[in-house]
């Protein structure tokens, strides 16, 4: 019996690239200490979260840090609207995580977060190819959905190879 191949439109790319734990980790580190949270959200976007709760926790972070307030669960939960057990459950996730393993959460994070960027734009593209498609034509689709994957809202795509780089 020959085996019967999946249809690419019917079943897409499956899931999003997600590290939901080290999300947590990396927000959980945010509200132990001013230092990691400086860290947290200097070298990580909002983009880079794949998780609502993760996301609101850092706007949240982010924000308090913009105005110069302290970050702590209950700060962070007025802030970000989130239920005080959730930041707290997010502070708990931290347990044994020193600078040197924080360092390597938030380079995990964003690598995964660059890979739905690419993902993102895959699908995108995906959806105008067809099987009679050019590669110039898939090439020109996949560009097309990095232009409006770019976090930085310009009128530029993200450099391929710093992306690819973060992989």
């Amino acid at each position: 019996m020959p085996i019967k191949k999946a249809n690419p439109a019917a079943t897409g790319f499956g899931r999003a690239p997600t590290v939901l734990e080290s999300e947590s980790a990396a927000i959980g580190c945010a509200l132990r200490d001013a230092e990691s949270a400086e860290r947290v959200t200097t070298e990580l976007q909002l983009e880079d979260f794949y998780s609502s709760r993760t996301q609101a926790a850092f706007k949240g972070i982010k924000g308090l840090l913009d105005d110069s307030l302290v970050v702590n669960p209950v700060s962070v939960s007025e802030r970000s609207g989130l239920p005080r057990t959730d930041v707290e459950e997010l502070l708990a996730s931290t347990q044994g995580i020193g600078p040197a393993e924080l360092k390597t959460i938030l380079s995990e994070v964003q690598r995964v977060g660059a890979l739905r960027v690419i993902y993102t734009a895959c699908s995108q593209a995906s959806s105008g190819i067809g099987k009679d498609s050019k590669l110039e034509e898939v090439v020109e689709a996949l560009e097309r959905g990095l232009y409006r994957s770019d976090r930085s809202g310009a009128d530029e795509a993200k450099d391929g190879q710093a992306v690819l780089g973060q992989v």
